[in-house]
Protein backbone atom coordinates (compact mmCIF):
# COMPACT_ATOMS: atom_id res chain seq x y z
CA UNK A 1 0.00 0.00 0.00
CA UNK A 2 1.17 3.80 -1.33
CA UNK A 3 2.19 5.85 1.67
CA UNK A 4 -0.34 7.81 2.85
CA UNK A 5 -0.18 12.00 2.05
CA UNK A 6 1.00 13.74 5.42
CA UNK A 7 -1.30 15.25 7.50
CA UNK A 8 0.59 17.81 9.67
CA UNK A 9 2.11 20.96 8.84
CA UNK A 10 5.55 22.93 9.70
CA UNK A 11 5.15 24.62 13.54
CA UNK A 12 6.56 27.56 12.06
CA UNK A 13 8.10 29.59 9.23
CA UNK A 14 11.76 31.35 11.01
CA UNK A 15 14.54 31.12 9.15
CA UNK A 16 18.09 32.36 9.79
CA UNK A 17 18.58 33.65 12.98
CA UNK A 18 15.20 33.77 13.99
CA UNK A 19 15.36 30.23 13.20
CA UNK A 20 18.56 30.01 15.51
CA UNK A 21 17.16 31.74 17.95
CA UNK A 22 14.14 28.79 18.51
CA UNK A 23 17.25 26.35 18.43
CA UNK A 24 18.75 28.04 21.08
CA UNK A 25 16.05 28.24 23.15
CA UNK A 26 15.31 24.41 23.30
CA UNK A 27 19.31 23.42 23.58
CA UNK A 28 18.96 25.90 26.98
CA UNK A 29 15.50 23.52 27.87
CA UNK A 30 13.45 26.23 28.31
CA UNK A 31 10.48 24.19 27.47
CA UNK A 32 11.20 22.44 30.57
CA UNK A 33 9.89 25.16 32.30
CA UNK A 34 6.09 24.33 32.12
CA UNK A 35 7.19 20.97 33.06
CA UNK A 36 4.96 22.76 36.35
CA UNK A 37 2.35 22.94 34.62
CA UNK A 38 0.27 19.70 34.42
CA UNK A 39 -1.67 19.84 31.11
CA UNK A 40 2.11 21.20 29.42
CA UNK A 41 3.78 18.68 31.33
CA UNK A 42 1.33 15.50 29.76
CA UNK A 43 2.40 17.20 26.44
CA UNK A 44 6.16 17.38 26.99
CA UNK A 45 5.37 13.70 28.22
CA UNK A 46 4.14 12.46 24.71
CA UNK A 47 6.13 14.54 22.60
CA UNK A 48 8.61 12.53 24.09
CA UNK A 49 7.35 9.63 23.17
CA UNK A 50 6.91 10.50 20.07
CA UNK A 51 9.94 11.31 19.37
CA UNK A 52 11.20 7.99 20.73
CA UNK A 53 9.22 6.42 18.21
CA UNK A 54 10.32 7.74 15.80
CA UNK A 55 13.85 6.89 16.61
CA UNK A 56 12.70 3.71 16.72
CA UNK A 57 11.41 3.26 13.33
CA UNK A 58 14.79 4.85 11.81
CA UNK A 59 16.79 1.95 13.34
CA UNK A 60 14.56 -0.56 12.19
CA UNK A 61 14.30 1.08 8.50
CA UNK A 62 18.27 1.39 8.57
CA UNK A 63 19.48 -2.19 10.19
CA UNK A 64 16.08 -4.41 8.38
CA UNK A 65 15.08 -2.76 4.94
CA UNK A 66 18.70 -1.05 4.12
CA UNK A 67 19.09 2.13 2.24
CA UNK A 68 17.43 1.29 -0.90
CA UNK A 69 13.65 1.87 -2.16
CA UNK A 70 14.40 -0.16 -5.85
CA UNK A 71 14.73 -3.38 -4.79
CA UNK A 72 18.78 -2.04 -4.02
CA UNK A 73 18.76 -2.85 -0.38
CA UNK A 74 16.00 -4.47 1.54
CA UNK A 75 13.21 -7.41 2.00
CA UNK A 76 13.19 -9.05 -1.62
CA UNK A 77 16.28 -11.07 -0.04
CA UNK A 78 18.85 -8.93 -2.43
CA UNK A 79 18.79 -5.21 -0.55
CA UNK A 80 15.49 -2.56 -1.02
CA UNK A 81 12.18 -2.16 0.24
CA UNK A 82 10.48 -3.28 -3.41
CA UNK A 83 10.83 -6.95 -2.46
CA UNK A 84 7.41 -7.79 -2.96
CA UNK A 85 6.72 -9.47 -5.67
CA UNK A 86 9.94 -10.74 -4.60
CA UNK A 87 8.54 -11.30 -2.42
CA UNK A 88 9.45 -13.93 -4.25
CA UNK A 89 12.48 -14.46 -2.60
CA UNK A 90 13.46 -16.71 -4.78
CA UNK A 91 15.08 -14.41 -6.97
CA UNK A 92 19.03 -14.25 -7.20
CA UNK A 93 19.92 -11.62 -9.16
CA UNK A 94 18.09 -11.76 -12.59
CA UNK A 95 17.25 -15.79 -12.07
CA UNK A 96 14.49 -16.75 -9.92
CA UNK A 97 14.64 -20.38 -8.41
CA UNK A 98 12.18 -22.69 -9.34
CA UNK A 99 12.54 -25.29 -6.26
CA UNK A 100 10.58 -28.97 -6.19
CA UNK A 101 8.68 -27.64 -3.36
CA UNK A 102 6.69 -25.59 -5.97
CA UNK A 103 5.86 -28.27 -8.15
CA UNK A 104 2.04 -30.00 -8.14
CA UNK A 105 0.46 -32.90 -9.73
CA UNK A 106 -2.63 -32.35 -12.20
CA UNK A 107 -5.88 -34.19 -12.19
CA UNK A 108 -4.39 -36.84 -14.13
CA UNK A 109 -4.36 -39.32 -11.53
CA UNK A 110 -7.31 -40.64 -9.53
CA UNK A 111 -4.74 -39.35 -6.92
CA UNK A 112 -2.28 -35.92 -6.78
CA UNK A 113 0.40 -37.92 -5.63
CA UNK A 114 2.96 -35.99 -6.54
CA UNK A 115 6.38 -36.85 -3.89
CA UNK A 116 9.86 -35.47 -3.10
CA UNK A 117 12.06 -38.36 -4.22
CA UNK A 118 15.05 -39.03 -2.17
CA UNK A 119 16.37 -42.15 -2.32
CA UNK A 120 18.98 -41.50 -4.30
CA UNK A 121 21.73 -39.83 -1.36
CA UNK A 122 22.72 -37.37 -1.77
CA UNK A 123 20.12 -36.32 -4.05
CA UNK A 124 16.51 -33.97 -3.86
CA UNK A 125 13.93 -33.99 -6.36
CA UNK A 126 10.58 -34.10 -7.34
CA UNK A 127 8.52 -37.05 -8.86
CA UNK A 128 4.90 -37.89 -9.46
CA UNK A 129 3.83 -41.47 -8.38
CA UNK A 130 1.57 -41.78 -11.84
CA UNK A 131 3.10 -42.13 -15.09
CA UNK A 132 -0.24 -40.05 -16.35
CA UNK A 133 0.07 -37.03 -14.54
CA UNK A 134 2.03 -34.20 -15.22
CA UNK A 135 3.25 -31.26 -13.18
CA UNK A 136 2.68 -27.80 -12.64
CA UNK A 137 4.46 -24.69 -10.75
CA UNK A 138 3.01 -21.53 -10.69
CA UNK A 139 5.08 -18.40 -10.19
CA UNK A 140 5.22 -14.74 -9.61
CA UNK A 141 6.97 -12.34 -11.54
CA UNK A 142 8.64 -9.69 -10.00
CA UNK A 143 7.40 -5.89 -10.06
CA UNK A 144 8.71 -4.01 -13.15
CA UNK A 145 10.58 -7.46 -14.33
CA UNK A 146 9.94 -9.69 -17.22
CA UNK A 147 10.59 -13.06 -18.05
CA UNK A 148 13.09 -13.44 -21.01
CA UNK A 149 13.53 -17.69 -20.62
CA UNK A 150 13.28 -20.63 -18.45
CA UNK A 151 15.36 -23.96 -18.25
CA UNK A 152 14.10 -26.97 -16.23
CA UNK A 153 16.83 -29.38 -14.39
CA UNK A 154 15.93 -33.15 -14.38
CA UNK A 155 17.31 -36.34 -14.53
CA UNK A 156 16.15 -37.40 -18.17
CA UNK A 157 14.97 -35.22 -20.90
CA UNK A 158 11.49 -34.19 -20.48
CA UNK A 159 8.89 -32.06 -22.06
CA UNK A 160 7.59 -28.69 -21.01
CA UNK A 161 5.49 -25.78 -21.78
CA UNK A 162 5.77 -22.20 -19.73
CA UNK A 163 2.46 -20.55 -20.26
CA UNK A 164 1.31 -17.03 -18.95
CA UNK A 165 -1.16 -16.68 -16.43
CA UNK A 166 -3.89 -14.38 -14.79
CA UNK A 167 -4.90 -15.21 -11.46
CA UNK A 168 -8.36 -13.19 -11.60
CA UNK A 169 -9.80 -15.29 -14.56
CA UNK A 170 -7.42 -18.46 -14.56
CA UNK A 171 -6.97 -17.89 -18.54
CA UNK A 172 -3.47 -18.91 -19.84
CA UNK A 173 -1.68 -18.55 -22.74
CA UNK A 174 1.22 -20.18 -24.25
CA UNK A 175 4.59 -18.63 -23.72
CA UNK A 176 7.20 -21.43 -24.90
CA UNK A 177 7.91 -25.02 -25.12
CA UNK A 178 11.14 -27.26 -25.34
CA UNK A 179 12.81 -30.34 -23.28
CA UNK A 180 14.30 -30.22 -19.89
CA UNK A 181 18.18 -29.39 -19.79
CA UNK A 182 18.36 -26.99 -22.21
CA UNK A 183 17.29 -22.50 -22.19
CA UNK A 184 13.66 -21.95 -23.77
CA UNK A 185 13.76 -18.52 -25.26
CA UNK A 186 9.82 -17.36 -24.90
CA UNK A 187 8.45 -16.01 -28.41
CA UNK A 188 7.93 -12.90 -26.88
CA UNK A 189 8.99 -11.77 -23.29
CA UNK A 190 6.69 -11.55 -20.68
CA UNK A 191 5.85 -8.57 -18.40
CA UNK A 192 4.65 -8.45 -15.18
CA UNK A 193 1.35 -6.99 -14.47
CA UNK A 194 -0.66 -6.53 -10.73
CA UNK A 195 -2.48 -9.64 -11.69
CA UNK A 196 -0.36 -12.40 -14.08
CA UNK A 197 1.54 -14.71 -12.91
CA UNK A 198 3.74 -17.86 -15.04
CA UNK A 199 2.87 -21.63 -15.12
CA UNK A 200 5.52 -23.84 -15.94
CA UNK A 201 4.25 -27.45 -16.79
CA UNK A 202 6.09 -30.33 -16.92
CA UNK A 203 5.27 -33.74 -19.10
CA UNK A 204 6.63 -36.54 -17.63
CA UNK A 205 6.00 -40.16 -18.59
CA UNK A 206 7.87 -42.10 -16.17
CA UNK A 207 7.34 -42.33 -12.53
CA UNK A 208 11.54 -42.34 -12.48
CA UNK A 209 11.96 -39.18 -14.16
CA UNK A 210 13.57 -36.51 -11.49
CA UNK A 211 12.70 -32.66 -11.65
CA UNK A 212 14.96 -31.16 -9.43
CA UNK A 213 14.03 -27.52 -10.03
CA UNK A 214 14.05 -24.56 -12.95
CA UNK A 215 14.84 -21.15 -13.50
CA UNK A 216 13.22 -17.92 -14.90
CA UNK A 217 15.58 -15.33 -16.80
CA UNK A 218 14.08 -12.25 -15.52
CA UNK A 219 15.00 -8.85 -17.01
CA UNK A 220 13.94 -5.23 -16.65
CA UNK A 221 10.60 -3.40 -18.32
Amino acid sequence: MALASKKSEAVHNKTGSEKAALKSSFDNAKHTELEVYPPEAAMLYQMQQIQEDIEELRRYLTAEVGNGANGSNGSDGSDGSDGSDGADSGTYDNTLKILPTQFMGNDDASLERTVIEDDVRNKLGVRVASSSQEIFANVSIPKNKKVTNYRVYSSASVATSLFGGTYTTGAITTLASGNSGATIDLRNNYNSTETNYVALKITTTSTNQIIYGATLTLADI
